[in-house]
């Protein structure tokens, strides 16, 4: 190899220096070895070099040389398949040797109407390469000068190659053309450059073969055989296998796309090649490049980035001034383009737009082109391109700054910003089901309504509504949302009025107790608490329940498993400290409204509010214990409130805070306490509550507890009673009772407690368990029939619903037929209405004679209650219908 090199070299240099001293016949062979070496792929490539630098030199010392054509020819043709560029550049100088002006003209013909034109990509590259050559080479002979027009359009039509090498190789022969033009070429020219780099479409015509290079290679993947996708063919080929012809114009669109951006690239290149020189041509076109060239250097192909901020760098000399001279051209470029149907572009103007607004603020003039910019910005913020979505979020991240420095500035630009920003942002923005145009849009409102003041006043009507339709955003997934559209409520709630204060309450408090959106409600709350405390110091009555209940959602012990749960606890909590003295004056000044809020609650299925209620009741029954003292009762009635229904409260593991045992024990502890009576009776009902609510069965116990206060004496009882199943027995007790019909004061508080007693006992008699109730059927009977024939009109009402529960014939038919006809006690014969109209509904369930027996005795005491002219007509009618039901 190295005999043969210094073969080519030895050959090359003489002929350089003069002509071959051979005949014409070894003239051809030596050019034709030398071709051949060229093109023989088994050489080296250095040899390969020397060998075609050789052939031409032979053309150089030899005017006449007979074979030139051949030469031209023979390195044209083996050089096609050819990729290396160091052998185009080779081969670009041997043409240039052996083409003298005679063969120059051909040559560049050749190149410029066929070789450049050429479909196959490494033709292209390697007659770029050599017309460069020649162009760099031979520009003071008259053919190359001639052909100046046509060579540029050539460089031109290369500079929209996928190549950068290409695109390089046109820009720098473009500049090389530029320097030899007149001065109305140079002008035309540069405005063919320009047109290139801004128009929005391709203009250059490609023509497609079978084996056009469309993509570069793993640009598409591979195709299903595990082939390229690179050329019109390959993608022809897919399309087929795939049975979707229509995927050819697809593909043909995006190839399109891709060649109007590298033309784009391309023109870059030689625009570059050539701004240096024309400055006084591009000086009239400079307002009409820098908008799109403003644009071009944010664009997300790199390279396409770099040459146009060369250029811009290049032909701007003082960017901030420019920039200040062309603002409203260069937004309005960006604004209409904002929502181009190109991905690219799309990016660019997001990018551009968060450029150009960096430090700056809008006059009065401009202030017309925010509410299409938070327009367009919203529409691309929702873009199906990721990087798209990132940079319009940039994009109006800085929109949003400016329009908050802004409303800093003064009242007066305050109040015309607000006309022009307010609508998009409520009607479009916040609106929006986009997490991320929700969560900018009220960023942007909340601190434009911390900072403006008196001139947020006007656009108050407008605003507390769109954003209470808005309200659903607290339940948004997202917690930046959430925490943002509760800013804004805590923000303006200080010219809210106390109304709307009230009813926002009462929401928030619904949402919690039926956990629809816990975490919102908190962040609300502890927003208000922060922007405008005021607010809840003076609706604390309102507020401060609910945050009692909430700070205890954690466990007792302060501990908990999960971050986020701890945050929103520890928010409850310190809203409590801040708007109470101490834990337990807090809860002596808002007791009514806790327990109001608590027996509300009660009702709520979720989870979470009964293990809050297994919590509270635990508290509670912690504070039970001891001594009495003045508002203990309070607790007695809160922990009947909580265990108002079974779900979530007993858990009956040894180790549990609220079991069966802890909790009878210590409601009947207070039962027994004595000295203080309505404590007492207090404790008393809430024990019957308890009993029935959670359907446990301690009737026996509270039934000894209880018996003393309701034993009737023996004495009194022998001479007072009557059998009820003597004749005329209900007609003696009548005249009785019309004696007894006012409470005699000195015994008003016995027989208050009684009637709280035989309440309690009605409650707590056990439902399922009939063990205890065949033990003390009899006896209760009698108990309560006893006093039925001595008590007051408040007392036999409360007698008349205990036996209701009983479900005894005889009781109830004794019982009846006495108090249906106590005349003025209109309530007491509503509710003996009512328990006789459970008993009939029961009444097959009993066997015949007691039936009939029933039917009979309480039969006169309802014609009574017919025939009574003081009694209302609808209770009248009632007391028909349960006759005619006894007696159809």
């Amino acid at each position: 190899m190295l005999i043969l090199n210094g073969i080519c070299f030895a050959i090359g240099e003489i002929g350089r220096c003069g002509s071959l001293p051979i005949t014409f016949e070894k003239k051809l062979e030596v050019s034709n070895r030398l071709i051949n070496l060229v093109k023989s792929e088994k050489m080296p490539m250095k040899l390969r070099e020397k060998a075609a630098i050789s052939v031409g030199q032979l053309c150089v010392g030899d005017s006449t040389f007979p074979h030139r054509q051949v030469i031209i020819d023979g390195l044209i043709k083996t050089s096609l398949n050819v990729e290396e560029i160091e052998l185009h550049l080779s081969v670009g100088e041997a043409l240039v040797s052996s083409s003298d002006e005679s063969y120059l003209a051909n040559l560049l013909d050749e190149l410029i109407q066929v070789h450049t034109k050429s479909t196959h990509p490494k033709m292209k590259q390697a007659s770029c390469l050599w017309l460069l050559s020649v162009v760099k080479n031979s520009l003071e002979f008259s053919s190359v000068k001639e052909r100046l027009l046509k060579i540029q359009s050539a460089f031109m039509g290369l500079l929209g190659e996928t190549s950068d090498l290409v695109q390089d190789a046109a820009a720098k022969g473009l500049g090389i053309v530029y320097e030899s033009c007149t001065e109305e070429q140079k002008t035309n020219m540069a405005n063919q450059l320009v047109g290139t780099l801004l128009e929005d479409k391709n203009t250059v015509i490609k023509q497609v073969t079978e084996d056009t290079k469309l993509f570069e290679k793993g640009e598409l993947g591979n195709a299903p055989s595990g082939g390229n996708i690179s050329t019109y063919k390959e993608l022809c080929s897919l399309a087929t296998d795939l049975n979707q012809p229509d995927l050819v114009y697809k593909f043909m669109h995006l190839a399109n796309y891709n060649m109007a951006w590298e033309s784009r690239k391309g023109a870059a290149f030689g625009f570059g090649s050539i701004a240096k020189r024309a400055g006084k041509q591009l000086e009239p076109l400079i307002p009409k490049i820098v908008p799109k060239l403003y644009r071009y250097q944010f664009d997300p192909t790199q390279k396409i980035q770099q040459s146009m901020s060369m250029i811009w760098n290049t032909i701007v000399h003082e960017p901030r001034k420019t920039v200040d001279d062309c603002f409203n051209t260069i937004l309005e470029e960006l604004i209409r383009n904002l929502t181009s149907n190109e991905w690219r572009v799309r990016e660019s103007c997001c990018g551009a737009l968060q450029e150009l607004l960096r430090g700056r603020t809008f006059d009065d003039e401009n202030l017309v082109y925010i509410p299409s910019l938070w327009k367009d910005l919203f529409r691309v913020m929702d873009d199906i391109k990721e990087t798209v979505r990132a940079a319009a979020v940039k994009a109006a991240t800085a929109l949003s700054n400016m329009c908050i420095k802004m409303v800093d500035m003064g009242v007066n630009s305050a109040e015309k910003l607000l006309k022009v920003i307010l609508p998009a942002l409520l009607e479009k923005g916040i609106l929006s089901s986009v997490s991320e145009v929700k969560s900018i849009s009220l960023n942007t409102i909340m601190k434009i309504s911390k900072n403006a003041g008196i001139s947020l006043k006007p656009h108050l009507s407008t605003l507390i509504p769109s954003l209470l339709e808005a309200c659903t955003g607290l339940s948004d997934r997202n917690r930046t949302i959430r925490k943002i559209y509760a800013g804004v409520i805590g923000h303006l709630m200080k010219t809210a009025k106390d109304s709307s204060v009230e009813k926002l309450v009462n929401k928030l408090t619904n949402w919690y107790v039926t956990d629809t959106s816990r975490i919102s409600v908190a962040y609300t709350f502890q927003a208000i608490n922060q922007y405008n405390h005021d607010v809840i110091n003076s609706h604390a009555a309102k507020f401060m329940p609910i945050v009692f209940m909430a700070m205890h959602e954690g466990d007792p012990n302060g501990e908990e498993d999960d971050e986020s749960k701890r945050e929103i606890i520890q928010i409850w909590k310190e809203i409590w400290n801040e708007g109470t003295p101490t834990t337990e004056s807090g809860i002596t000044l808002y007791l009514t409204e806790i327990i109001e809020l608590l027996s509300s609650s009660m009702d709520a299925q979720q989870w979470k509010v009964n293990k809050e209620r297994k919590k509270l009741c635990a508290l509670l029954l912690k504070g039970l214990a001891g001594r009495t003292w003045s508002g203990k009762e309070s607790l007695v009635e809160s922990l009947s409130y909580i265990c108002s229904s079974p779900e979530g409260i007993l858990d009956n593991g040894e180790d549990s805070d609220v079991n069966e045992e802890k909790l009878i024990e210590v409601i009947f502890k207070e039962c027994k306490k004595e000295g203080n009576i309505p404590y007492r009776m207090v404790a008393l009902r809430s024990v019957g509550m308890i009993l029935d609510n959670l359907e446990l069965d301690y009737f026996d116990k509270l039934y000894k507890i209880v018996f003393p206060f309701i034993k009737v004496d023996k004495k009194q009882d022998d001479d007072d009673h009557t059998d009820p199943k003597e004749e005329n027995a209900s007609k003696k007790r009548r005249v009785k009772y019309e004696n007894i019909l006012d409470e005699h004061e000195e015994d008003k508080t016995k027989l208050e407690l009684q009637r709280v007693i035989f309440e309690s006992l009605g409650r707590a008699w056990p439902k399922n368990a009939s063990s205890t109730q065949k033990q003390y059927m009899v006896d209760f009977t009698e108990l309560i029939f006893n006093h039925i024939e001595n008590t007051t009109i408040k007392n036999l009402t409360c007698l008349v619903k205990t036996t209701g529960t009983k479900r005894n014939t005889t009781l109830c038919s004794s019982n009846m037929s006495v108090t249906l006809v106590i005349p003025k006690a209109v309530a007491l014969k509503v509710e003996s209405l009512n328990t006789l109209e459970i008993t009939i509904q029961n009444l097959e369930a009993y066997h015949e004679e007691a039936a009939t027996a029933f039917k009979e005795e309480i039969a006169p005491s309802l014609n009574d209650v017919v025939k009574d002219l003081a009694l209302e007509s609808s209770v009248k009618s009632r007391a028909r219908n349960l006759k005619q039901t006894l007696f159809p």
